[in-house]
């Protein structure tokens, strides 16, 4: 779950991404980020352009790896970037 270090992290999805994922507008949904790890903590960088949405629906759980349309976010993004007050390369809601 990216807001404890990105608070301003916005998931933007095509419509027909939410359609396919059964939810619509703001529904139901979690989202994680992937973590890559590096020999050093402060060199670990996360995927905000691509997170990983879990619907959990009538017809079942599912999760999937989504192309997140919100601007500016990148593949890595350094993880500790935003509690050191660098550019995290997000966007303000």
């Amino acid at each position: 779950r990216p807001w404890e270090f990105f608070p301003d992290y916005e998931v933007v999805l095509a419509d027909d991404d939410a359609a396919g994922l059964g939810i619509a507008g703001e529904g139901p949904a979690d989202v994680w980020v992937t973590v890559r790890a590096a020999g050093s903590v402060v060199d670990f960088t996360v995927n905000l352009r691509a997170p990983i949405v879990v619907t959990n629906t009538p017809a079942g759980a599912a999760a999937f790896q989504v192309i997140n349309d919100a601007p500016g976010l990148e593949v890595r993004t350094p993880l500790f970037a935003a509690s050191a007050g660098a550019d995290t390369g997000t966007t303000a809601a």
